[in-house]
């Protein structure tokens, strides 16, 4: 009996941990829509959004980038949408400015995310690779360990 009940509670912890993180998903991803839903209300030419995936989980970062395209089309406005992974909005972007040490480059994603091209703006050697999804990864970045907004960021 006490395996039972052990294992019992041990079942309901872990069952009420998965639904304590199926509810903190959900608080995110809504607050989110309510964010855009305010930006909206005004019917903007230009959307500005800094870091509107950071706290989602990867399914809620494709939907809202998802959303935001689908919104982006038919209402007609431009959106400058700032983050540090662009993974989840690569497929619904067609433009990029990536700034790094100082240094700006725009273009299409195939044309900025490029090993030659970070490269040159870090003034190190990176490498970009591609998965077979086709999700974005730079490497080669060991000297930037910091992040320039992180406490104790060194740039």
């Amino acid at each position: 009996m006490v395996r039972l009940h052990a294992g019992f509670r041990l079942e309901t912890r872990t069952r009420g941990k998965r639904i304590m993180n199926m509810v903190m998903r959900a608080k995110a991803i809504v607050t989110a829509i309510i964010q855009l839903a305010q930006a909206l209300v005004s019917r903007p030419r230009l959307l500005l959004l800094d870091e509107p995936l950071a706290s989602l989980d990867l399914r809620s970062q494709h939907a809202v980038s998802r959303l935001v395209a689908d919104l982006r089309d038919t209402q007609g406005f431009a959106v400058v949408l700032v983050t540090h992974d662009v993974n989840p909005v690569l497929s619904f972007t067609d433009r990029v400015m990536y700034i790094a040490a100082g240094g700006v480059s725009v273009g299409t994603p195939g044309e900025v995310i490029t090993s030659e091209n970070l490269s040159r703006l870090y003034e190190a050697e990176v490498e970009v690779l591609t998965d077979s999804r086709g999700r974005v990864f730079v490497a080669g970045l060991e000297a930037e360990t910091a992040h320039p907004h992180s406490p104790g960021g060194t740039h």
